[in-house]
């Protein structure tokens, strides 16, 4: 996932059957309405996203396998403390192994890292990044993304336009996700998490044959059966996590007490291709890769024209909240 090899993915899809991978998706939380289609660009994120959706799918990993429906109103109260709604909590679904998504966490440990935005004092997050290719010139991108998560929060940032116009930054560069998309995700979830123990995510135990050299010469926790329960063809939720928006790549642990996250308004929900490019390749899959080569990510700012969305879900309830950062003009960013 740190390397995020996009000819690796798409014979990983084809593989595993495009159809299972479209299920996958679904039963993580992207909407049934979208991922249909069953073609080969499935697998590098070719169909259209919202932000909400992967932020949702994602906390669905960080949770263990289980899903919450994502919800933005939590509580209704009148001016002298009448209560007209409030939002009930649920225990979630079970979609996937817990196995199995510890798994597609595991595999995005090191995704920040690589691309220099990690959390401040060592905190442990999952997270994706890629870029979508801007169809004419083949050099610029036109959507960019960072998507990832603690144990209690899942936050995915776009940055990208609704036509196929390039994204730069203020000094013309293309942007890839792991830049200015980065940065956003880096800075908001430092944030939103400053004050709050370090979480860990829960015990890792690895599917199948680990390969060579794993954990630096070590050897690896022999592989355990995982849970049985009804989510549809479960195992193949790394393969399209790791590629792209489809699925989300979310881990981590059930914490039902977590409530962090954004009680904002409503952010710009925009429309925009799911990104499998590999940031460092120039082109590709939905969040592809952070790691070394690719553009620097140094001085980005807010002058970069386009849409910025963060969207942010707490783990346990869902609660989905927004902190927008778009802006006016030229839809270019």
């Amino acid at each position: 996932m740190t390397k995020s090899i996009n000819t690796v993915f798409y014979r990983m899809a084809l593989d595993t059957g495009l159809s299972r991978v479209i299920d996958a998706a679904h039963a993580a939380g992207i909407p049934a309405d979208r991922v249909n289609d069953p073609r080969g660009g499935l697998a590098l994120g070719d169909q259209e996203v919202h932000p909400i959706d992967m932020a949702s799918a994602f906390a669905t990993f960080a949770a263990d396998g289980v899903y919450h429906e994502p919800y933005i109103v939590s509580r209704v109260e009148t001016a002298d403390g009448q209560v007209l709604y409030e939002h009930e909590a649920s225990d979630g679904e079970q979609r996937f192994p817990q196995q199995v998504a510890r798994n597609v966490t595991e595999s995005m440990l090191d995704v920040l890292r690589s691309g220099d935005i990690a959390l401040d004092g060592g905190r442990k997050a999952a997270a994706k990044t890629g870029t979508v290719q801007q169809s004419e010139t083949g050099r610029d991108n036109k959507d960019a993304w960072t998507v990832g998560y603690t144990p209690s929060m899942a936050t995915a940032v776009w940055v990208g336009t609704d036509t196929n116009e390039p994204i730069r930054d203020s000094r013309g560069r293309a942007i890839y996700g792991r830049m200015l998309p980065g940065h956003i995700w880096q800075e908001y979830m430092n944030t939103a998490l400053e004050g709050t123990p370090r979480e860990e995510f829960s015990r890792f135990v690895p599917m199948g044959t680990p390969p060579s050299g794993f954990g630096a010469g070590q050897q690896a926790t022999p592989p355990t059966a995982a849970p049985q329960n009804n989510a549809p063809n479960a195992g193949n939720q790394d393969d399209d996590d790791d590629n792209n928006g489809n699925g989300g790549n979310n881990n981590g642990n059930n914490n039902g007490n977590n409530n962090r996250g954004g009680n904002g308004g409503n952010g710009n929900n925009n429309n925009n291709d799911n990104n499998d490019d590999d940031e460092d390749a120039g082109g590709g899959g939905l969040l592809g890769g952070g790691g070394g080569g690719g553009n620097d990510a140094d001085d980005e700012d807010a002058n970069a024209a386009g849409t910025q969305d963060v969207q942010t879900v707490p783990v346990a309830n869902q609660r989905t909240g927004a902190a927008d950062r778009g802006q006016s003009g030229n839809p270019a960013g």
